[in-house]
């Protein structure tokens, strides 16, 4: 789902969600750390690469698992960028590359 919200000041949120078995504690650690990967044949560059590349664009991404489940099924991914650092219609590259 996209939305906007004004918590600090003005945001566009992506937010993807599974309904698969959630993130066990030790993976939820390092979710977010280069080389890091549960797949077989993995490279743990995709989860590293994107936080550095949202937060270069003043923006964040986080997760949670879904509320009132006392089992860790299913995760949320939040990306939210500040609505100034998004690109105007017509533009193809981001304002500040």
């Amino acid at each position: 789902r996209t939305f906007l919200q004004n918590e600090n000041g003005n945001s566009f949120c992506l937010e993807i969600s599974d309904s698969g078995e959630g993130l066990p504690p030790e993976v939820q650690k390092r979710l977010f750390e280069p080389y890091f990967s549960t797949k077989p044949g993995g490279t743990g560059v995709g989860l590293s690469m994107a936080r550095k590349i949202i937060e270069a664009h003043g923006g964040q991404i986080m997760w949670r698992k879904p509320e009132g489940k006392s089992t860790p099924q299913g995760t949320t991914f939040r990306i939210q960028v500040p609505i100034s650092n998004l690109p105007k219609s017509g533009e193809t590259t981001w304002p500040n590359c």
